[in-house]
């Protein structure tokens, strides 16, 4: 999926304009972003947490010459995906009449939602 196919899932989940949704995605990318560049991460419940990552700077063989070069310290983002994301993409899911997913756990029958 990506931002065009996201703004336009938000759009028909929450019934409103691919504009305004527009409007929605971006400020929570904002803000995600604002909240590593601020905090070193961002934790969202059930879903997972973004961090800062760092790598030092470290002196390497450059393979084509056979000299050795110094690469700089690098800055990066990484995500570690929290349980209940793990589990709910590799657990089967299934649409029910009114098109809501809900999960499929084995041990227990699928909750149907009326919306």
């Amino acid at each position: 999926m990506n931002k065009r196919q996201l703004i336009e899932a938000v759009a028909r989940e929450l019934e409103t304009t691919k504009t305004s949704a527009s409007t929605y995605v971006d400020a929570v990318l904002r803000q995600i972003v604002e909240g590593i560049r601020e905090e070193d991460k961002v934790a969202i419940s059930g879903f997972g947490t973004f961090r800062r990552r760092s790598r030092k700077s470290r002196r390497i063989i450059n393979p084509s010459s056979g000299e050795m070069m110094t690469l700089p310290e690098t800055v990066s983002v990484g995500f570690t995906p929290s349980q209940v994301l793990k589990d709910a993409i590799t657990q089967p899911a299934k649409s029910d009449d009114a098109g809501t997913i809900r999960e499929v756990k084995p041990e227990t029958q699928p909750e149907l939602v009326n919306a």
